[in-house]
């Protein structure tokens, strides 16, 4: 086993985006240099070998969402043909330590690989509730069910509407995070409410906080209290620390009679096992031939690791944004989006980097 330790790297904290990246041509290197940014091993047993600068390979690098979190990525792209490489690393739940990135650990990191969950919902004994409750699909088709499945671990967004309700046709949207439970920072809160008064407050004092109500910024004090109109409102508690990370919760409670009527309550049932905590995780994709194979799809990777070495602090060609380069070795299994067919690395190995911004 290597030995462990952190890197920090330095930067400003600021708001970043969850899209876009950049493309470019890192400098030419002085004659007689080898490439810096290699990429080699064995591809279904053929030998390939890729090399920023060499053969029009370029390097891309930036910010991605995975499925809603937030990931570093740098991708390797052939302008003359349709055979490229991505590394994304799934952020850490604390991106940031006073004025420093925190990222990954030198060793042995694991894969992330999907796995399913299903959760209910619970209205607090309102039992003929859950009768009136429609959850879209993925094809936005609303259907009253009393579970709801979901497929791939990230942020997922439920739409939802209620029957018998003084506008059926009114959406409520809330954010599970399936396999990214919080463990480092609590975003949870209890409600309780008298008469017409609700009150808000967080299991966890120690942050800097934020209530939005039905999509208004409300209060940035630790506790909220006011008056609540009757109908269904979603309730967002945002938590942030003095380094600028982050976390949130969101709720639906529903007023009637001028007072609390429900709180809606989602939990998962016994039916699949899942992970519960997949941050600072990694996923490999590879474009061969027109079609993208990733190993976050592919549960073969679940008991493998990607292995990096001599991380360490870059600035861009212009020197504003950071960058982090690395060498790594893994060996994995991708799969198309179908399931029909595969690739197996073997022996990958070379040096990479990431983007830490757009």
């Amino acid at each position: 086993m290597l030995k462990t330790k952190y890197i920090w790297v330095l930067a400003v904290i600021g708001i970043i985006s969850m899209t876009g990246c950049k493309k470019e041509q890192l400098p030419e290197l002085p004659e007689g240099n080898d490439p810096i940014y290699t990429m080699g091993g064995l591809v279904n047993g053929e030998e390939v070998n890729m090399s920023v600068g060499e053969n029009s390979v370029v390097m891309r690098h930036g910010i991605s969402s995975m499925n809603g979190v937030k990931a570093y990525f740098g991708e390797m792209e052939s302008l003359t043909s349709e055979d490229n490489i991505r590394i994304e690393f799934v952020r850490p739940e604390k991106e940031f330590t006073g004025m420093n990135y925190t990222l990954f650990e030198e060793g042995e990191l694991p894969f992330l690989t999907h796995k399913k969950g299903k959760v209910k919902f619970d209205f607090g004994g309102v039992g003929n509730e859950l009768n009136n409750l429609r959850i879209a699909d993925d094809n936005g088709n609303f259907a009253n069910v009393s579970t709801h499945e979901i497929q791939q671990y990230g942020y997922k967004t439920l739409r939802l509407k209620f029957d018998q309700y003084q506008n059926s046709n009114e959406e409520f949207n809330i954010i599970l995070k399936h396999g990214f439970s919080d463990e480092l920072m609590n975003p949870n809160f209890q409600v309780q409410t008298q008469l017409d008064t609700v009150y808000l407050e967080p299991l966890v004092s120690d942050y800097n906080h934020e209530w939005y109500i039905d999509g208004v910024l409300v209060s940035r004090e630790i506790t909220y209290t006011d008056v609540l109109s009757d109908g269904i409102h979603q309730v967002i508690h945002i938590v942030r620390d003095d380094s600028g990370n982050e976390s949130f919760k969101t709720v639906l409670i529903r007023q009637k009679w001028s007072k609390e009527f429900w709180q809606m309550d989602v939990n998962y049932t016994d039916e699949y096992e899942f992970d519960a905590y997949n941050y600072g995780q990694m996923v490999v994709s590879m474009q061969k031939d027109g079609e993208w194979y990733r190993s976050d799809i592919s549960s073969e990777n679940a008991s493998t690791s990607f292995t990096v070495e001599n991380v360490s602090f870059i600035a861009n060609e212009s020197g504003d944004r950071p960058l982090v380069a690395f060498n790594f070795t893994f060996d994995a299994v991708l799969v198309n989006e179908s399931h029909t067919d595969s690739l197996i690395l073997t022996g990958m190995n070379g040096q990479f980097l990431l983007g830490l911004e757009n």
